[in-house]
């Protein structure tokens, strides 16, 4: 058994790369045996995966949506089409569905989408979506992203490299990325960190997530900082960066992953959100989020400073939550089990 496996790999995007291992994790801890071929940056066109592979796995990951660009929705979508041609059996497997912006993408979408032989999406919202499609012939069930099977790797020695005191608590990972609209000003936000490492006598550590990007952005909010907090530059797998953020008392995060990674390890945390999958997640575990585009500094750092107070009550409510994702999570591979 072979599976070809489609998604935004090979981009150094930490949460979409911790998906892949998810997938590979969790297909062998499900004793599923089958050979895994990856669709990924440098294999992207590579159809004989496809003709060679008896499934394709499309996903997880927001592939299917067109907010940030129609040639990647359309890319993801013929490979869909493509495994139809090749009459392969078809996943789509834990995905975030939409935003869709565009009615003839809404229409693209649809018609595709009733040709595979199962969905699986890891968010309420996604399942709404498509129910509101009205699709003809795929099953279509809510799970979680996979990414909550994987556990952290910790070694405290990334976390001292960087200059940073375990023992000083409370430590506050951050997780900046550049958005195209509405960004928002670096010296802004280097006023914000600046204040709350001053008012909460908090360790601030930025965490990149997509090499080299978040960086770049980081280094834009650094470089107008007094207090200048400390900066993973290298490029960490998934588990690694899970083991560094098992380490924080808080996570302010924009990307989804940083807030999933957070609620794994059980440590509190804030969400800054630019996308409507950001704020599903963090109601689904019952975290705070502010929005990114016009959010105030001073609601940020009260609302950090009253996580760091509650913080045993907050992890306690992340228990029941990480229990319940890793079960919906653990779902998406029974179901790839009884496709093949």
């Amino acid at each position: 058994m072979k599976i070809a496996v489609s998604g935004y790999y090979g981009f150094d995007n930490t949460g979409d790369e911790a998906i892949l291992e998810a997938i590979k994790s969790g297909i062998n801890q499900n004793n599923i045996d089958a050979e895994i071929v990856v669709l990924d940056k440098n294999n992207r066109f590579n159809v004989d995966y496809i003709l060679k592979s008896d499934v394709l796995l499309s996903g997880g990951g927001s592939l299917l949506q067109d907010s940030t660009s129609t040639r990647s929705f359309l890319y993801y979508l013929s490979i869909i089409k493509i495994a139809k041609v090749f009459g392969k059996k078809i996943f789509v497997f834990a995905q975030g569905i939409g935003p869709i912006t565009k009615s003839y993408n809404e229409f693209l979408l649809k018609n595709t989408l009733n040709s595979v032989d199962l969905i699986t999406v890891r968010d309420v919202d996604s399942f709404n979506y498509l129910k509101s499609l009205k699709l003809s012939n795929p099953k279509i069930v809510e799970t979680a992203d996979p990414t909550f099977i994987l556990n952290p790797e910790k070694d405290s020695t990334w976390i001292k490299q960087e200059g940073i005191v375990l023992n000083k608590k409370p430590l506050i990972g951050v997780i900046l990325r550049s958005i195209k609209k509405n960004k928002p000003n670096p010296k802004y936000l280097a006023n914000i960190f600046d204040k709350m490492a001053n008012d909460l006598k908090a360790q601030l550590l930025f965490i990149p997530f997509q090499y080299p990007q978040d960086i770049s952005f980081v280094k834009q909010v650094y470089d107008n900082m007094l207090s200048k907090p400390a900066i993973i530059f290298r490029k960490l797998k998934p588990k690694e960066i899970m083991g560094i953020i098992s380490e924080m008392d808080l996570i302010i995060g924009m990307r989804l992953h940083s807030l999933m990674f957070a609620a794994n390890c059980l440590v509190p945390a804030i969400g800054l959100t630019y996308d409507p999958k950001v704020d599903s997640f963090m109601e689904e575990v019952s975290l705070p989020y502010l929005p990114y585009e016009n959010f105030k500094g001073d609601d940020l750092i009260s609302m950090a400073e009253d996580m760091l107070d509650n913080k045993d009550k907050i992890v306690n409510s992340l228990k029941l939550a990480k229990r319940r994702l890793y079960a919906k999570a653990m779902t998406n591979f029974g179901m790839l089990n009884l496709l093949l």
